[in-house]
This record gives C-alpha cells, sequence and structure tokens, in this order.
C-alpha cells in the first residue's frame, strides 16, 4: 500500500536517500493543489524508544554539541531538511509536533 502512494522510505546511506527524496519531490511538485492536497509526515527518530536506542541517542547528541533529550530520540533531520529543499515554495507551511502517550514516561 505505502509504495503506491508516494511514501519515502530512508535507508540511511545518504547517498541513496537523496537521490530517492530528488525523484520523489520531483514527483510531488507535479500534483496539481487545487486536485490533490498534499501532506508529509516525517517520522524523525524514526524508531520506538529503548534504553538501548536513548543512550546511542544521547552519545549522538553529544558527539556534535546537543544538549540531549530525556524522553525522546534525537531527530535525524537532513532528509526533512532536504524535502523543504526540494520542495521550497510549493511548502504553503511546515509544523513540528510531538506526541506523548500515557504511561511512556517513568
Amino acid at each position: 500500500f505505502m509504495w503506491f502512494t508516494d511514501y519515502l522510505f530512508m535507508s540511511r546511506d545518504w547517498t541513496v536517500d537523496q537521490a530517492n527524496i530528488a525523484k520523489l519531490c520531483k514527483t510531488w511538485a507535479r500534483y496539481d493543489p487545487l486536485i490533490i492536497s498534499n501532506f508529509y509526515i516525517l517520522c524523525a527518530e524514526g524508531t520506538r524508544f529503548t534504553p538501548l536506542k536513548h543512550t546511542a541517542s544521547v552519545k549522538f547528541c553529544e558527539e556534535r554539541g546537543i544538549k540531549p533529550f530525556r524522553h525522546l530520540l534525537c531527530p535525524r533531520t537532513k532528509g526533512a531538511g532536504e524535502v523543504i529543499n526540494q520542495l521550497g515554495n510549493s511548502l504553503g507551511a511546515v509544523y513540528s509536533v510531538t506526541f506523548g502517550f500515557p504511561g511512556d514516561i517513568e
């Protein structure tokens, strides 16, 4: 289903991902906004939170001088930046949302 609805799957190999982003953004840019409404959802954390993944995230942040998150993984935003760069003025807005669910925080 997701392949037929223009989902973009990241491989964590930037040369592959960047080419796939460019290709898909060209497809998205061809859609007439009066006929097809587009929205793009990015799950920047890309995975479920576990203590092991949180430890790796803290290390990632510390290596880059970013303040580590206590209850979140550090978002990987290179792909989102590339989508915004590729789509440019065709984006009407960009929203940043974080969801929390009861019982997920100690």
